[in-house]
């Protein structure tokens, strides 16, 4: 069975916006809370996020509406800790996390994308509201205060959007 299966079952939308952002959006510390969907031919599905991130370190918790943990990926810049109920867990890296969840997760360029910019070590084109880096087009499609509240992620034929719900930057 998929992992990306299990990843994305029985899932749905969530509510409220909570920010507390710091004089600028440049911190490389942080955390937000929402929910990311996937659209693929092969997957559709969403789930309530948690994601915490440093400079060398991340947490990204995909959790049911009940708030069950479904996964867990954890690691730095090399490698990837997957964990999935029950207590299975796998280690990889970025270039081949695809292959354990079904389908390409930028995680690596997160922590720029999700403060509404381009991650300053790949090339990319385009403006404030939206560019292409890395083989995705990323689009800002709203904001709350100085930070990206929607945010939609496409890459082939996947598209992932992300509504963020809660920020601690």
């Amino acid at each position: 069975m998929k992992l990306s299966f299990t990843f994305f079952t029985t899932l749905i939308l969530c509510g409220c916006t909570n920010i507390l952002i710091s004089e600028d959006n440049s911190s490389e510390v942080g955390r937000l809370e929402g929910k990311m969907s996937v659209r693929s031919p092969r997957f559709n599905g969403s789930a309530f996020i948690d994601w915490t991130y440093s400079k060398d370190y991340f947490k990204f918790v995909v959790s049911s509406p009940f708030g069950l943990p479904l996964a867990k990926l954890e690691g730095n810049k090399d490698l990837i800790e997957i964990t999935l109920p029950p207590e299975r867990t796998q280690t990889t890296t970025f270039e081949n996390l695809h292959h354990h969840i079904g389908y390409p997760l930028p995680l690596k360029h997160f922590t720029f994308w999700v403060r509404g910019m381009p991650n300053p070590d790949y090339a990319f084109v385009g403006d404030d509201t939206s560019f292409d880096q890395d083989g995705w087009s990323v689009s800002f499609l709203k904001y709350e205060e100085r930070l990206p509240r929607k945010i939609r992620l496409e890459r082939d034929n996947i598209t992932i959007t992300l509504i963020i719900k809660s920020w601690l930057v």
